[in-house]
């Protein structure tokens, strides 16, 4: 995507192997990765910016009895 299409940002990466595994290829395209980690949020770089989980990626929705 990064050099047939031109994306420049890509939103994406789950888990952090996932995320270790195209970071080179960021680097070397100076291109951007938004990553969006549920556990932990590490400080931004150039090349990955760490967002955290949405709320609807971390909230459990109440359950709903009868």
């Amino acid at each position: 995507m990064i050099t047939k299409d031109k994306v420049s940002v890509v939103f994406g990466c789950w888990t952090s192997v996932s995320r270790k595994s195209v970071l080179p290829v960021f680097k070397e395209l100076n291109s951007i990765l938004f990553y969006p980690c549920s556990t932990r949020v590490k400080r931004a770089n150039a090349t990955c910016s760490y967002t955290g989980a949405a709320p609807n990626q971390q909230a459990i929705p109440p359950s709903i009895t009868s």
